[in-house]
């Protein structure tokens, strides 16, 4: 490792960094690079400039207000002031994880002016800055006429930070994370030198392999050198059916995952249905200029809302309120619903003058707006007075051979324990075999099992039950930006990284040397186990959910909230909050509600199909439930034509048997 260096001129006219140098040469305790040391979190109470995740689960408490550098100069120049004055730093971008990875106790970096582009037409290659978000860089990808492979779902995320943390899309084909697309990086290791690493340098790759997914524990990304593809357009096509495919079929779904450019899927289990999502790449001179709304625009006032609703919902356990909800964001996925904008719309449409978002079918587009999207009002920003909706956030990624075994798990749970996934059901995206040191992907195929609710007293003991199934009894790996800090404890992290966590820490031993870059989160990748001084949760008191020694409670007092006591579901240890008299009669009558409606929905959905002339028009109707503007109805004609008895009457009748067997082909 290059021994510090310190700077005895500075030539950077940045008043900014001029100012911090000031700070920083006030304080008289520093290291230099060559005697290790590592620098513990401070044990003191924090004060100073406070920050949060996205949607306000974390609040870091920080010394110092945000920083916001403009070249690699200027990124230098606060690492070696860092390294000597013995104050730790964090790269900041879109805050989009709901761990205390983006805590620091020192000073957090702002990366949004660190952006440039450029783009060699000989090499096909890209550079782009670390703070630049996805959707700058797709882009200006697309202005050349060229693309990812695959990318993240959501295009406000910065590159460093889609890297950092493994963000990713969903194929087994392709290659989905920003993370296995590079071939190279520009950083800025703790102290304060610039390290070029490639690819193509064998003397690279152990190093490559730790950055491809690097936590902000290496360094800062000041860019990285990207592959790129011609750009293309993606076709998608939803369907909604029963999910005893989940159960009979898991291989053959898997399968159709492997024959697909982009498959993913939403299972809705209290509702019995799962929403199949098949995309395909088509050529750019095809028809078509959709986008998607996945993460739908939702207005302050239309949060609020919902806010109150699934609060109010969920505080007086109402599941039928919280199913009907539920079905509406089922719905979403397959058609266009009331008050809710469509999962594809025309692109380019000028909606603030008053133009309708109108579906888009078919749905094709270009891949940068077809399989990742920005919401200019999310529905987890607050404006004014006006709340955002708060919610939890949870994936564990397990192997790809695991998927059926862990369904039946997950079913089990949920029989005995059933709740609505209300935002998006549960989704389940696929990821290739990937490199990176602490990849959740690393070395296997997998399938990342996510969802999210706004969780309370009564949804967290199957959210704990779920994680502890998933990681436990089928391989998994949490997500490096989801689930809250429960599974990053060290033991935790070494259960599922094993010897790779150990070759990560070398390589924060190799770059970071003094503990620039270290925090909790940092400290507990190194064995260390860290009393979370740097970042605090909004709702603390909830010791079970929200304290990593209670989470998997061991007895009544872990659980901390009157009522509450450790229990067992699905063969984990949880804690359940007991139902009084009143609770038990009100979840029966919910229960028998929910039941009432899932009859007249399969009756109205599935049961009855209104035939007018033949067959082929039956297996129209059926597409057109599941959104195929265009259909192509030979293959079902050939399965309905067994069950169908069109006789001389205007109309025919499908059991629900027949249904079941026309849906196994589709």
């Amino acid at each position: 490792m290059a021994k510090c260096f310190q700077f005895t001129k500075i030539t950077n006219n940045n008043i900014t960094i001029l100012l911090l140098v000031h700070i920083l040469t006030l304080l008289q305790v520093g290291v230099k690079c060559e005697n290790y040391k590592i620098v513990p979190p401070l044990s003191s109470p924090l004060s100073g400039y406070e920050y949060a995740s996205y949607q306000k689960s974390i609040i870091c408490n920080s010394k110092f207000s945000p920083i916001t550098p403009n070249s690699l100069l200027d990124l230098q120049l606060i690492v070696q002031q860092a390294s000597r004055k013995n104050i730790t730093l964090k790269p900041l971008g879109h805050l989009h994880s709901i761990t205390d990875i983006i805590c620091t106790s020192g000073l957090p970096i702002n990366m949004e002016k660190i952006n440039h582009f450029s783009y060699d037409t000989v090499t096909k290659l890209a550079r782009i800055g670390g703070g630049a978000k996805m959707h700058q860089l797709t882009n200006n990808l697309h202005h050349f006429g060229r693309a990812l492979e695959g990318m993240p779902a959501y295009g406000d995320i910065t590159v460093g930070g889609a890297i950092a943390t493994g963000a990713h899309g969903s194929s087994l084909l392709r290659r989905t994370t920003l993370s296995s697309q590079i071939v190279g990086l520009t950083v800025v290791d703790g102290c304060g030198n610039v390290v070029y690493l490639s690819e193509e340098n064998h003397d690279d790759y152990e190093a490559m392999s730790a950055f491809r997914v690097n936590l902000g524990l290496l360094g800062i990304v000041y860019d990285v050198t990207i592959r790129t593809v011609p750009q293309y357009k993606v076709y998608t096509k939803n369907i909604a059916i029963e999910d005893f495919s989940l159960m009979e079929n898991s291989e053959k779904i898997v399968k159709e995952v492997k024959n697909s450019d982009f498959f993913q899927f939403f299972w809705f289990p209290t509702a019995e249905q799962v929403v199949l999502s098949k995309s395909k790449v088509v050529s750019v001179n095809t028809s078509g200029n959709c986008e998607t709304h996945f993460i739908p625009e939702v207005s302050r006032g239309e949060a609020s809302f919902f806010k109150g609703y699934i609060e109010f919902m969920q505080d007086f356990k109402l599941d039928f309120g919280l199913y009907l909800l539920q079905w509406f964001s089922l719905k979403s996925l397959v058609t266009s619903v009331l008050g809710k904008t469509p999962l594809f719309t025309y692109a380019n449409a000028n909606y603030d003058e008053g133009n309708k978002r109108e579906f888009c079918c078919p749905s094709i587009g270009y891949s940068h707006k077809m399989l990742a999207n920005l919401c200019k009002e999310c529905f987890w920003e607050e404006g004014g007075s006006i709340s955002s909706i708060s919610f939890e956030e949870w994936e564990v990624v397990i192997p790809v051979n695991e998927l059926g075994s862990a369904i039946q798990t997950m079913k089990c749970i949920l029989k005995s324990h059933p709740v609505e996934f209300y935002f998006t059901g549960i989704l389940f995206r696929f990821l290739k075999s990937s490199s990176g040191l602490l990849a959740i992907d690393r070395g296997r195929e997998s399938v990342g099992i996510e969802w999210a609710l706004a969780g309370n007293k009564w949804t967290r003991p199957v959210t704990q039950a779920l994680v502890q199934a998933l990681v436990l009894k089928h391989k998994g790996r949490t997500h490096w930006g989801k689930n809250g800090p429960h599974f990053s404890t060290p033991e935790m992290i070494a259960f599922q990284h094993g010897k790779y966590q150990e070759l990560f820490a070398k390589q924060m031993e190799r770059f970071d040397p003094n503990g620039v870059f270290i925090n909790d989160f940092g400290q507990r990748i190194r064995f260390v186990k860290s009393s979370l001084t740097e970042s605090r949760f909004v709702k603390a008191n909830e010791k079970c959910v929200l304290r990593n020694s209670s989470y998997v409670c061991k007895s009544d007092k872990d659980c901390g909230d009157e009522g509450a006591f450790c229990s067992n579901l699905g063969g984990f240890n949880v804690c359940i909050t007991e139902e009084n008299g009143f609770v038990k009669l009100l979840n029966l009558i919910n229960r028998l509600a929910i039941f009432g409606l899932k009859v007249v929905s399969k009756q109205a959905e599935y049961m009855t199909i209104i035939v007018f002339s033949t067959p082929a028009v039956a297996a129209s109707t059926i597409y057109q439930e599941s959104n195929n503007c265009q259909p192509s109805v030979q293959l079902v004609v050939s399965h309905l034509n067994d069950s169908l008895k069109t006789r001389n009457s205007s109309a025919t009748t499908i059991n629900f048997e027949d249904r079941r067997k026309v849906v196994k082909h589709i």
